[in-house]
């Protein structure tokens, strides 16, 4: 398991994956998850693509393509 956190310390993730995509950001201090403190990549945008609900087929939701984050279509992004 690996450990990663923002540079303020309020954000924090473990992962045996790698790491965390960089449109993962914290709240507070806006910087990437990182394993160290030289390890910090700059910021990037969501890539969003669009969901269809499976019983209906409409456009409902969308989903980031780099961290799997999902929000309702015309959210604003957070």
């Amino acid at each position: 398991m690996k450990y990663f956190r923002c540079m303020c310390g309020k954000s924090q993730s473990w992962s045996t994956d790698g790491k965390p995509a960089a449109c993962v950001v914290c709240s507070s201090c806006g910087s990437t998850l990182a394993a160290g403190p030289h390890d910090h990549d700059y910021p990037a945008e969501h890539k969003w693509t669009v969901l269809y609900d499976r019983k209906t087929g409409e456009r409902n939701m969308e989903e980031c393509v780099n961290c799997h984050q999902i929000r309702k279509i015309g959210a604003s992004d957070v």
